[in-house]
């Protein structure tokens, strides 16, 4: 297998909570495109949209495609398999993980943690911490841990998620976590999930995207503290986590 980097972007319409979410737009983008821009900004020849098999993700693969980026479709609810099938398709020893509810997460993170993967000797890295809000952290892992993983997970919860089997079997898998040293002077969430979350990303969006399709999490942070009204949009849900799959994954990496 060739020492390759792929970055796989998790993405299906038919979500529980909202709906065809990605298929949202703003000025006439979609969620999945603004995405799919910043991402770009990686350099990583492989950037994979990584979709179901379902007619109704059959814009998702259009999205893809007007992008010119590589397209994967497969299980829809297994998606360890998806991955799996993916990256061994592209030949990825390195993959990126992306969820497709994160359309302003911050190509700086993503890189810095890419380079901590390339400098180390892990089989899983994340940046999972308290200082950064929900819709900013991603994981790394190597396609041997994903195999494993393929080939060893046996519950539900664990080929929904991913990574589960990684980070919970530490003796298996080398893992580590890599915290912040900033704390935002903001609390908020800029992930997708509810139709509050949609329009507070809509006001980011119209007020930063135009100027600069890579903005920030630091832009975004000056941004909401000189309009702290656009905060409450989607506040009732700060304290809420943001799925059990936080909560429990948090729980291993400490």
């Amino acid at each position: 297998m060739k020492n390759s980097v792929g970055c796989i972007i998790q993405a299906r319409s038919d979500s529980k909570r909202l709906p065809g979410k990605v298929l949202y737009k703003i000025k006439n983008t979609t969620i999945l495109e603004i995405l799919i821009n910043r991402l770009k900004k990686l350099g990583i020849k492989k950037l994979i949209v990584a979709t179901t098999k379902k007619k109704s993700d059959n814009e998702i693969v259009k999205i893809a495609e007007k992008n010119k980026i590589f397209v994967f479709r497969g299980d829809e609810l297994n998606v360890l398999k998806r991955y799996y099938k993916c990256a061994k398709r592209n030949q990825l020893k390195t993959i990126i993980r992306i969820t497709s509810d994160c359309p302003l997460i911050d190509v700086k993170y993503v890189r810095q943690l890419l380079n901590f993967f390339k400098k180390n000797n892990y089989d899983y890295v994340s940046n999972i911490n308290n200082y950064l809000p929900d819709g900013m952290s991603c994981e790394i892992f190597s396609f041997e841990s994903l195999k494993k993983s393929f080939f060893n997970a046996k519950k539900k919860f664990d080929k929904e998620h991913v990574t589960p089997f990684i980070w919970k079997n530490p003796q298996i898998f080398n893992i580590y976590n890599i915290g912040s040293k900033k704390r935002l002077k903001i609390r908020t969430r800029l992930t997708l999930d509810y139709i509050e979350d949609f329009y507070l990303i809509e006001v980011i969006v119209k007020n930063l995207y135009s100027q600069d399709k890579h903005f920030s999490l630091n832009k975004i942070e000056n941004f909401l503290l000189k309009n702290k009204k656009y905060l409450r949009l989607n506040k009732k849900y700060l304290n809420l986590q943001k799925k059990m799959y936080h909560e429990k994954r948090s729980n291993f990496l400490k």
